[in-house]
């Protein structure tokens, strides 16, 4: 058994042997290769699919174990943890209710258009509708699956998150303009909306954060 990982609290940079690795470092050309705020990408993605899952180390509670993240991190960590299950549920939901309102009463279907007034079933709006519903559930199960992985300070979780997110918007906006229906509106917006709480992932000590901690969840757990 692998001993279990948590990462360390968060520190602002020191002047300490620890912190030597969080200092601005000197290239070849005489510039700080690491002054100022530094975007890249992740230096290491997941080797194998047991390196997806994330890290349990004390049972479920983990989940709620934020402490060693900084400040912004964890606010962005709470709030995509919060969201992500309430939209979820919300999604079940919906669907469950859309599906036993149109077996029970046919005017759900005919709202919908999924069956025109002549009694005609529009089979390709009704297949569009299903798929549109599991696709942007999946979408969301993997943003929450990435969530998790955030407090591990896993770069490739957040870029893989930050991609995916956008990936949503133009998604949602697709399905509006192919299924326009009185709640796209809402959808797309909350879909834009969630872009904007990707910000504090990248706020200047969140961004230090993940680029000062190693990538350990990226290897394989054997």
């Amino acid at each position: 058994m692998p001993p279990a990982y948590s990462s360390p609290p968060y520190a602002e940079p020191s002047s300490t042997p620890a912190a030597e690795h969080l200092r601005p470092r000197t290239g070849a050309n005489g510039h700080g290769a690491n002054s100022g705020y530094q975007f890249r990408f992740p230096t290491e993605w997941p080797r194998s699919a047991a390196a997806l899952r994330p890290r349990f180390e004390r049972g479920f509670a983990s989940v709620f174990s934020t402490a060693h993240m900084p400040t912004e991190a964890r606010i962005g960590y709470w709030i995509w943890l919060v969201l992500g299950c309430l939209t979820i549920v919300s999604m079940i939901g919906t669907y469950l209710f859309v599906f036993i309102s149109a077996l029970t009463n046919p005017v759900v279907l005919w709202g919908t258009g999924m069956v025109s007034l002549f009694g005609t079933v529009r089979w390709g709006l009704i297949i569009a509708f299903l798929a549109a519903g599991v696709i942007g559930l999946i979408m969301q199960i993997v943003q929450l699956y990435l969530t998790l992985r955030l407090r591990e300070a896993s770069e490739w979780a957040r870029m893989a998150l930050t991609l995916l997110t956008l990936a949503a918007v133009v998604y949602q906006i697709l399905t509006a303009v192919v299924i326009p229906g009185p709640g796209t509106g809402g959808t797309v917006a909350a879909a834009v909306l969630s872009v904007v709480l990707l910000v504090p992932f990248w706020l200047p000590r969140a961004n230090a954060w993940f680029l000062a901690q190693p990538d350990r969840g990226s290897r394989s757990r054997h």
